[in-house]
């Protein structure tokens, strides 16, 4: 994005697979989302040290 400023940050995950299974892969990416009462509880913002994935992404500047 130019003169946009800051680009907002994107995540694309792709699943690939030998059968069908798309409601199985919504249902695990639904259950990782905060409900309202984590979001209430931790906020939104999440301060961390690694996510796991720095060899790949490299280091976390902030969680989104």
């Amino acid at each position: 994005m130019r003169g946009c400023g800051t680009p907002r940050p994107v995540t694309r995950i792709v699943v690939t697979g030998l059968d069908d299974g798309r409601d199985e892969v919504a249902g695990a990416f639904e259950q990782c989302l905060l409900d309202d009462a984590e979001a209430a509880r931790r906020g939104t913002r999440w301060e961390v040290s690694g996510a796991g994935f720095e060899s790949w992404l490299g280091a976390v500047r902030r969680a989104a």
